[in-house]
């Protein structure tokens, strides 16, 4: 667009047919959602992190998991999802084999938010 690339549009082709072409077909596209990372690790100063909140997209195999699951009736909202990934080199970066849990309430969600000390 305007001689540059790089140029990202929100598409709803997995839901309604996309306001910019109609199609899928302008390269890639993924599902994004926010959720709760429950991993441990610490950064160079020593500190230990847990229970952070992230932006994740999902591309390609794992897009087509989450859709699935919409697809499905699943309420993703305040769910749980166990991750895996594989070892191939191509295997998506969130893992392709997505399992849905169960689900969880907000305010056990407040549960893990991280208090400001003061």
């Amino acid at each position: 667009m305007n001689g540059k690339w790089g140029n990202y549009f929100t598409c709803l082709y997995d839901f309604d047919t996309c306001p910019l072409d109609g199609t899928h077909g302008i390269g890639g596209y993924g599902v994004a959602a926010t959720l709760i990372d429950p991993r441990s690790w610490e950064d160079r100063n020593g500190v230990t992190h847990k229970n952070q909140k992230r932006l994740v997209v999902f591309k390609g195999k794992a897009r087509e998991r989450i859709v699935r699951m919409i697809e499905e009736k699943k309420d993703l909202k305040y769910a749980i999802l166990d991750f895996s990934r594989g070892s191939s080199a191509t295997e998506a970066s969130t893992g392709e084999d997505i399992q849905f849990v169960g689900q969880t309430t907000k305010d056990k969600l407040k549960g893990f938010i991280r208090r400001e000390r003061r």
